[in-house]
């Protein structure tokens, strides 16, 4: 098995977004198999996404609470929407920058619900013509107040 080594880490954190680390640590760990000739790159690999994914969030935001009140700018810097919406069960496509699926909020068979990871927002050009950032988004498919949707998404942090 190859040691982790900081340059190891500094590539991938010039190349890779934080969404696209999490991905790649996701294809890493189903592609892990003891019985694999790959199992101790697919290890080595895994070691680094998580080591870069742990830098990136710590460059976003370093403490979210204060005082005992949410700083929800904080949160949202350091939520991921592509996986925050995937968690809750919508499938996903990426479309260029953007992500696209079937929106979860009215009947379609022709996706037109977009999520934009960079701009962390989402929106449905269908029936609904809903849109919004991760807190609506938890807010309406979890049914929930702001205040709750906040400590959602903070936990999935």
């Amino acid at each position: 098995m190859t040691a982790t080594t900081i340059s190891d880490v500094q590539e991938l954190l010039t190349r890779f977004t934080l969404v696209e680390l999490r991905h790649e640590l996701k294809v890493a760990e189903v592609n892990t198999h003891a019985d694999s000739d790959d199992f101790g790159y697919f290890l080595w690999y895994q070691d680094i996404c998580r080591s870069a994914i742990g830098i990136k969030k710590g460059e976003k935001a370093a403490h979210t609470v204060s005082r005992g009140y949410i700083n929800v700018e904080a949160v949202r810097a350091r939520s991921d929407i592509v996986r925050i919406i995937e968690d809750a069960g919508i499938k996903l496509l990426k479309s260029g920058r953007n992500f696209k699926g079937l929106c979860p909020f009215h009947h379609e068979k022709t996706p037109s619900f977009i999520v934009n990871p960079e701009r962390q927002a989402w929106h449905c050009f269908g029936a609904c013509n809903a849109g919004g950032d991760v807190f609506s988004f938890v807010m309406r498919i979890e049914n929930l107040d702001f205040r709750a949707a906040v400590k959602k998404v903070e936990a999935q942090c």
